[in-house]
């Protein structure tokens, strides 16, 4: 059974559903999305602004959740998690969580949140101030019937690689470690997804330093395990970056490759290029994941047929 674990919820309502609420008209949607980095970031920046709720906020997720899980029930997929952001008002926070799992109830389907805290170009994390995490295990604390639906948080948008930007993201995970001991909540951070923008010193600088946080998962990690052929890099840059991933591997981390991105997002050019073979001879514990269904027109199942043996 195919569980697809990193579903944005942005880029993930089907396009049959898109018709119907006469988003298309309005949306740009073209299969350029996939032939280069800038149009698939226009895309997304796109059904974005599209997606946002003006207010009715839990209906909102209720009935476009609804519909996503109703797209993975076609595909034959047997659950997924959804990536949703987080916001620093609890109440809009409150009314985000529980239309999301009214979407799912009211479906029936397996699936879970992975709450998410968004980085911006200048690496300041946008959704998070010093209060909502304390009102949030406040109210969790309360509504213990929530805490099931909750697979844990995630830290993505723009992986910048400046050193002050890196702390300010390994002090959130320290204090997001809180919610793991007490909640048992999952904990992941995109990294090394959009390498190629990046020196390789710098990212590897990322990595050393999300290493002693004792992530659970990773979203991409394209850089540590993509094979050698498709880098451009230094001997030793090479080096150190072996030894950082059977760091993680040692420490059972999970990567969520999501074949279709990670190669768009990278040299591998098609995810063909992303071998089974190779990926259990590294050792390395991973998942296969749909990212963004829409926008790339896929699902896990289809995205697990895509690699080679």
């Amino acid at each position: 059974m195919i569980y697809d674990g990193h579903v944005h919820y942005t880029g993930a309502l089907p396009e049959d559903y898109l018709k119907l609420m006469g988003y298309m008209d309005k949306y740009n949607y073209t299969d350029d999305c996939c032939k280069n980095i800038d149009a698939f970031f226009r895309q997304y920046q796109d059904i974005q602004k599209l997606t946002k709720p003006e207010s009715n906020l839990s209906e909102h997720y209720k009935e476009r959740v609804a519909g996503i899980c109703a797209y993975m029930r076609k595909s034959h997929v047997f659950g997924f998690n959804l990536i949703s952001g987080m916001d620093t008002d609890i109440d809009r926070l409150k009314s985000r969580i529980l239309g999301t799992i009214a979407g799912f109830q009211a479906t029936s389907y397996k699936a879970k949140i992975t709450l998410c805290f968004i980085k911006e170009a200048n690496g300041r994390i946008k959704n998070l101030d010093g209060n909502i995490l304390a009102k949030l295990d406040a109210w969790l604390a309360v509504t213990l019937d929530v805490i099931p639906y909750i697979h844990g948080f995630d830290i993505c948008g723009y992986e910048t690689v400046k050193t002050e930007s890196i702390q300010d993201t390994c002090d959130l995970i320290k204090d997001l470690t809180f919610f793991r001991n007490k909640y048992g909540f999952l904990l992941s951070s995109h990294a090394g997804e959009l390498f190629v923008l990046y020196d390789p010193a710098d990212i590897l600088q990322m990595f050393e330093k999300l290493l002693p946080l004792h992530l659970d998962s990773i979203g991409h990690g394209t850089f540590l395990w993509i094979p050698d052929e498709f880098l451009n890099i230094s001997p030793d840059i090479n080096k150190l970056r072996k030894r950082l991933l059977q760091e993680f591997i040692k420490r059972h981390t999970l990567f969520e490759i999501c074949p279709t991105g990670n190669a768009l997002l990278s040299p591998l050019k098609c995810p063909e290029n992303i071998s089974r073979q190779y990926l259990k001879k590294l050792g390395l514990r991973y998942s296969i994941n749909s990212d963004n269904p829409t926008i790339f027109k896929t699902h896990a199942r289809r995205e697990a047929g895509l690699l080679s043996p």
